[in-house]
């Protein structure tokens, strides 16, 4: 995500600069830093905008503790009271399970990694200014570029054994999202407001990013499946409770900041790989 965006913010004419542990991208700006270890985040006020990509899932599930409160307490308070744009790039699994979710709708995670985004979220509520704050909750990823989730694995088995395991029982619900259409709706969230005299007006608060498409695993497998065909071998662990299913995600808040549309589908995606 933080590579796919940086592109598209440069190819948009804006200076971007890439910070993490690993070497960053030719032709950009690097900050070389590991967010377990940092402790003096300063040198982000030399910047206009901010996009945290940071508290992956991990394992140990401590390490994801550690990004989620500790830096993110650092960074946090190393931004409040700059003027600094900063924009989250957090979870729906913030909400846990629900029926229907709005931004509205109070946050229960049912799970460790939704509640450690949250408290991270926190953080940055509590010490931000509101209106330089923007908290993007976004969906699954997947795409060339993205090697982590449940379509990546498929594409990974596809071209090796084909056969796959779970450890849920096929009926966790997930909505879906390409990165270049997660992007240009970021893009368009973050620098598609312009005042008068052409001054950035960065939205703020939290808008859901759940993706045009929603699939169980079960539901998932079956449409590679038919746009690969193939047929996998495939293994399920019993579950009493399946965490994180929210069968419906409002995007009328969306709407009203970004009127991109998607450009991507899950099937398209399975078809291109037979192409390659």
């Amino acid at each position: 995500m933080g590579k796919a965006l940086a592109q598209k913010f440069a190819a948009n004419g804006i200076a971007v600069t890439l910070s993490g542990r690993n070497e960053g991208l030719p032709g950009y700006g690097f900050v070389k830093l590991d967010a377990l270890t940092c402790t003096d985040y300063s040198f982000l006020s030399s910047y206009d905008v901010v996009i945290d990509c940071l508290g992956q899932v991990t394992n140990p599930i401590t390490i994801c503790a550690s990004i989620n409160t500790t830096a993110s307490l650092q960074i946090a308070m190393a931004v409040a009271g700059t003027g600094i744009y900063y924009v989250k790039i957090s979870s729906l699994a913030v909400y846990g399970s629900a029926d229907l979710v709005t931004e509205e709708t109070p946050c229960n995670p049912d799970s460790a990694y939704g509640a450690l985004k949250l408290a991270s979220e926190n953080i940055f509520a509590e010490l931000l200014s509101p209106e330089n704050y923007l908290n993007i909750r976004l969906s699954n990823l997947y795409g060339d570029t993205a090697n982590k989730g449940v379509i990546a694995y498929l594409k990974r088995e596809w071209d090796g054994s084909k056969s796959i395991f779970f450890d849920n029982d096929g009926s966790l619900l997930r909505y879906f999202i390409h990165v270049e259409d997660a992007v240009d709706i970021i893009d368009n969230l973050v620098f598609g407001s312009r005042s008068a005299d052409g001054e950035l007006q960065g939205n703020s608060g939290t808008i859901n990013l759940p993706g045009p498409e929603k699939h169980t695993v079960k539901s998932l497998i079956a449409a590679a499946e038919a746009a690969l065909g193939i047929s996998y071998e495939t293994s399920f662990k019993k579950s009493d409770f399946v965490w994180g299913n929210i069968k419906d995600i409002s995007t009328e808040k969306l709407a009203k900041y970004s009127t991109l549309q998607y450009k991507h589908t899950i099937s398209d995606y399975f078809k291109k790989l037979v192409t390659l």
